[in-house]
């Protein structure tokens, strides 16, 4: 997929009770209602979306090991659950970059962990994006932090547990399933799943899994050539993103229909590193199941 203007269940920031209590007292000090973190009416085509960066300021110091980052939109309805599905106009989602590498795609408040993260100066963008994750240039917003933390986290360390694995539990292959979602149940084995780590720099055997519909984004392995840009790495792995439904670091993903037709659909899993590359080789698991609408 291609960031839009020549540039190319969601929220997995949200991994605690504290981090979302933190965030929600952000939201209700900055004075936002409901809408300032989604517009929820339809938009026409041809209005331009916009985003903006409430939290934090630019130029805001970072103490702590955790940075709220709190967004709002005009113009455009954010739909997690329409990841990797085909493209509705003026609806998607945000993606959260860390230093120009994606971290995480978000429908509200992000927690983004600063793991891995060294002090100084670090640059957050938000993009715009639609369902097939291909970015809107022209809306992106951007801030500048320092981070300075008072304690910081241990750094984690490169493991060596064996060959990584994963299978999917349920549902069985040919299973009919119907209503509005549907669990995917997985087993990912000798592989550290840490969501922590999103965006940061790879560290072997560490990572995060992508649910792709349809089509797996390992199909598109032999685009990443040898020798590419930080920014050609980047467009190729969006373009390989376009069917991804979500990424994250549970044993269960909620699979969303809302975008999903009725009929026979393919579903995979595929363990990725930090930078969101699939394992090589690949490490993925698939499952064929009937949706009954």
């Amino acid at each position: 997929m291609q960031k839009e203007c020549s540039r190319i269940k969601c929220g997995i920031g949200l991994t605690s009770p504290s981090a979302a209590w933190a965030l929600m007292s952000i939201t209700v000090a900055l004075g936002l209602g409901p809408g300032s973190l989604w517009q929820t009416g339809a938009v026409a085509q041809t209005i331009q979306a916009s985003a903006t960066i409430l939290s934090p300021k630019d130029g805001d110091v970072v103490t702590t090991n955790t940075v709220a980052v709190v967004p709002e939109f005009k113009n455009w309805k954010l739909r997690c659950d329409l990841a990797g599905t085909p493209d509705v106009a003026g609806t998607g989602h945000y993606h959260l970059e860390l230093d120009g590498a994606l971290v995480n795609m978000y429908c509200g408040p992000a927690a983004l962990s600063l793991q891995n993260v060294k002090p100084g100066t670090h640059t957050l963008t938000v993009y715009p994006a639609k369902n097939d994750h291909s970015e809107i240039e022209a809306a992106k917003a951007e801030v500048k932090f320092t981070y300075q933390p008072t304690n910081s986290l241990p750094p984690l360390q490169p493991i060596n547990v064996g060959k990584p694995s994963v299978s999917i539990l349920w549902p069985k292959n040919a299973a009919t399933v119907s209503g509005a979602s549907f669990p995917l149940v997985m087993d990912v084995r000798n592989f550290r799943l840490s969501c922590d780590m999103l965006g940061k720099p790879k560290v072997a055997n560490t990572g995060h899994w992508h649910v792709d519909v349809n089509k797996p984004e390992t199909a598109m392995m032999g685009m990443m050539k040898p020798g590419a840009t930080q920014q050609q790495m980047m467009m190729m792995m969006m373009e390989a993103m376009a069917t991804m439904m979500n990424m994250g670091c549970n044993n269960t993903f909620d699979v969303p229909l809302a975008g999903v037709s009725a009929g026979k659909h393919n579903f995979y899993v595929v363990l990725v590193d930090n930078a969101h590359e699939p394992l090589n080789p690949a490490v993925t698991a698939s499952v064929s199941v009937n949706i009954k609408k």
